[in-house]
């Protein structure tokens, strides 16, 4: 009786937080995206009229941040709409990552190394690849600010036949031929009190960093289209998270 109580209030919560999630999105979003408008507008100028050089780099990597920014408002705000996502096309996951490497590299740093190990033939699903993108951003985010100092993140793709064997250890995956993308890093790790609430929204493991909403958009972003994502850590050695998305035109 107490724990079937415990649960029904644990629902409610998360409940409750979507939809504050939703509400947010719907309430702030065009303001905020009026306020990154204002501050795109200045930094284009600025980069426009600096001459090369380090100047010119630090506008265009406020651009980099306001796309990114402008791009996370309608996420959430299309998160906001419990709906799956409407597809609008099929891409090649390793084109994607590859044409990505070189503003990964800058956006993570001069103390962190990313290293890519990519599945050896084409894999292709159909997404919003601005998502897909979103999706990656907050994962090499969550890999960064779990590296202290100097460290490595992996980006690793593969191509997965799921049975249903593999369904008993995994709740939320489904049979099928997938896409699976990896980031790991060699940072502090998760402690086993965190695990249960590392994808709930407003939650964050980070002292003084996050807003707690980069794991919740990234898990329900790959939910609305069709897949699932599971997490491997280790304290003090690392994290894995691997994403799976449907293959499209998976070898039989």
């Amino acid at each position: 009786m107490i724990q079937a109580s415990i649960q029904h209030w644990e629902a409610l919560a998360d409940e409750k937080a979507e939809l504050l999630l939703g509400t947010i999105g719907t309430a702030f979003a065009h303001e905020f995206e009026n306020i990154l408008s204002s501050i795109q507008k200045q930094s284009a100028k600025l980069a426009s009229q600096a001459p090369e050089g380090p100047l010119r780099e630090s506008a265009n990597g406020i651009l980099s941040a306001i796309n990114l920014g402008k791009r996370l408002v309608r996420t959430i705000q299309s998160l906001g709409k419990d709906a799956a996502i409407e597809r609008d096309g099929t891409f090649e996951i390793n084109d994607l990552l590859t044409k990505m490497a070189d503003g990964l590299s800058a956006f993570l740093g001069n103390d962190v190394r990313i290293t890519f190990e990519l599945f050896t033939k084409p894999l292709r699903i159909t997404a919003i690849p601005q998502m897909f993108e979103q999706v990656m951003m907050n994962l090499l985010v969550n890999a960064r600010d779990a590296i202290s100092h100097k460290g490595l993140i992996t980006i690793a793709t593969n191509s997965v036949s799921i049975t249903n064997e593999y369904l008993a250890g995994h709740p939320d995956a489904l049979v099928g031929s997938f896409v699976c993308i990896s980031v790991s890093d060699n940072g502090c790790g998760i402690s086993q009190k965190d695990l249960p609430r590392i994808f709930e929204p407003f939650f964050s493991a980070k002292e003084k960093k996050g807003t707690g909403l980069g794991l919740y958009v990234t898990k329900e972003i790959v939910r609305r289209n069709g897949g699932w994502i599971e997490m491997k850590t280790r304290l003090r050695h690392g994290s894995t998270f691997s994403v799976f998305l449907p293959e499209v035109d998976a070898p039989l």
